[in-house]
């Protein structure tokens, strides 16, 4: 995450791209806006969206959720986004209900 002043760039990738793209989280006001910028990121991939999961990295280097946090703590903790596979993020969907359950504890 690269802080400028206002602003929070993060890196995203897309499984299946050669390349990675910058988006700046503080020019979004929500999880909605950011999912339209992703989409319109890749849309020249052709690719079905709904079969992918966005996923990020936080500050300690965990992967989690998009969208499991309320969005200014998203916002401030981010580090990096991926948007991956469904059916690889298994995984992912585990792990974030299993630190949500502990949380509660």
């Amino acid at each position: 995450m690269k802080s400028d002043g206002g602003s929070c760039y993060v890196k995203v990738s897309f499984d299946g791209a050669p390349f990675l793209r910058k988006l700046n989280l503080s020019a979004y006001e929500g999880y909605e806006h950011l999912e339209g910028a992703i989409k319109g990121l890749f849309e020249h991939l052709e690719i079905d969206c709904r079969e992918y999961i966005h996923v990020y990295e936080d500050r300690e280097g965990d992967w989690m959720l998009v969208g499991d946090v309320p969005w200014e703590m998203f916002v401030q903790s981010c580090k990096k986004l991926r948007v991956m596979k469904g059916s690889e993020a298994n995984a992912f969907k585990t792990h974030a209900r299993s630190l949500r359950n502990h949380i509660q504890e």
